[in-house]
C-alpha cells in the first residue's frame, strides 16, 4: 500500500502529490497536480496539464493519461469520465450516461438523464430499468432505491426485496445482514427481510462493521452490537466504524482512536482522525497532517498548510 502526499510547490497556491510506503519512504516522486488513494494495487493521478492516468506500486503509469478526473478501481471496473474500463485502460462501456456510479457485485447505478436512475450489468446493458430516484451500490445482494419519496431494497435482477416505507435522507447499505433506515423520525437497523433487529430510536447511525454500528442519541455517539445493545457508551462527538479494530473517535473537541472495549489506544490529540487503511491513518493537529501507525507513532508529516488530501469516506 502506499499513500498519497502533498508538497507546496515554491511560489504557487497549489501543490504537487507524490507517494510514500508504509514506514514513511517516498516511493513516488511528487510531481501530479492530484492523486486518489490505491485500490486494487493502483491509484489514480492527475497531470498538470489535467489529464489522468493509473499508476501501479512502483509508481509505473499503467493506464495512459487520456481521462478526466479521479476515480478508482472497484470489483476489476473504474467508472472515470463517463467511461467504465478495466485495468489495463480498455474502454468497457463507452460513455454515455449522466451520472455512472461503480460497480458492486456485478451491477453499476446509472441515470441518462440525471433524475431517473437504474442499474447497469458488465456489458453497459440495463439489468434493472431507470424508475427511480435516487439508488445506491448493492452489498449483501440488495440496494437501496427511492421511489416516490421512500425507500426500500431491490435485488439484482430489479425484484423489490423490501417494500419502499422508510423515509429520511438515505438509507444504508447491508452490513453485516442489517441495514440502516428511518422511520417515524428514529434511525435503526433492519434485516434482509424487513424486520426491525434494533428498533428506530436513534437521532442518526452509522453503518455496522466488525459487529458494531455507531449511533447518536442526545447529540452524542456511541457503539451498539447487532442485537442493539451499547459495547461503547454514548459520549463521543464523532466516532467513525471500526477497521481492524480500531475506530476513529472524538471526545471534548480531540480526536483519537479507540478499540472495541472504549479504551484509547492512541490518545486523543488530534483536532481530526480518518479511519486506518492498512498500517496507516490520517490524523489532522492544526495546520500539518500527518500518517500515523497503530501505535501512534508518526512516520511522515506535511509541511504547514499542504493541501490535505481527505481520504475516502470508506475502504471497502
Amino acid at each position: 500500500m502506499l499513500y498519497p502526499i502533498s508538497i507546496p510547490i515554491p511560489e504557487s497556491v497549489d501543490d504537487h502529490v507524490g507517494y510514500i510506503d508504509a514506514a514513511g519512504e517516498l516511493i513516488v516522486p511528487p510531481k501530479y497536480a492530484g492523486g486518489a488513494y490505491f485500490f486494487e494495487g493502483v491509484a489514480c493521478v492527475l497531470r498538470p496539464d489535467g489529464a489522468s492516468g493509473f499508476i501501479d506500486l512502483q509508481g509505473v503509469v499503467v493506464v495512459p493519461f487520456e481521462f478526466q478526473g479521479l476515480s478508482r478501481f472497484h470489483n476489476g471496473v473504474c467508472a472515470i469520465g463517463g467511461y467504465y474500463i478495466d485495468h489495463s485502460g480498455h474502454r468497457l462501456i463507452e460513455r454515455r450516461f449522466l451520472i455512472a456510479g461503480e460497480f458492486c457485485e456485478g451491477r453499476a447505478f446509472v441515470s441518462l438523464d440525471g433524475d431517473s436512475m437504474g442499474y447497469i450489468d458488465l456489458n453497459g446493458q440495463f439489468a434493472i430499468p431507470a424508475e427511480f430516484e435516487a439508488a445506491h451500490p448493492f452489498s449483501e445482494g440488495l440496494a437501496a432505491v427511492r421511489r416516490d419519496g421512500y425507500w426500500g431494497y431491490v435485488t439484482r435482477d430489479g425484484a423489490v426485496a423490501i417494500p419502499f416505507e422508510f423515509g429520511g435522507p438515505r438509507a444504508q447499505a447491508f452490513r453485516n445482514g442489517l441495514g440502516g433506515v428511518q422511520a417515524d423520525g428514529g434511525w435503526g437497523f433492519i434485516d434482509h427481510s424487513g424486520r426491525w433487529r434494533v428498533t428506530p430510536r436513534f437521532e442518526d447511525i452509522g453503518q455496522f462493521s466488525e459487529g458494531y454500528a455507531p449511533v447518536m442519541l442526545n447529540g452524542k455517539w456511541g457503539m451498539i452490537d447487532t442485537e442493539g445493545g451499547f459495547r461503547i457508551p454514548v459520549r463521543y462527538e464523532k466516532l467513525g466504524g471500526f477497521r481492524d479494530g480500531l475506530a476513529a473517535a472524538t471526545l471534548e473537541n480531540k480526536a483519537g482512536f479507540i478499540c472495541r472495549h472504549g479504551r484509547w489506544i492512541v490518545p486523543a490529540r488530534y483536532d481530526e482522525c480518518y479511519r486506518f487503511s492498512g498500517e496507516l491513518a490520517m490524523v489532522v493537529d492544526g495546520d500539518v497532517y500527518q500518517y500515523i501507525r497503530r501505535d501512534g507513532r508518526a512516520v511522515w508529516r506535511s509541511e504547514p498548510l499542504a493541501g490535505r488530501l481527505t481520504p475516502p469516506r470508506h475502504w471497502e
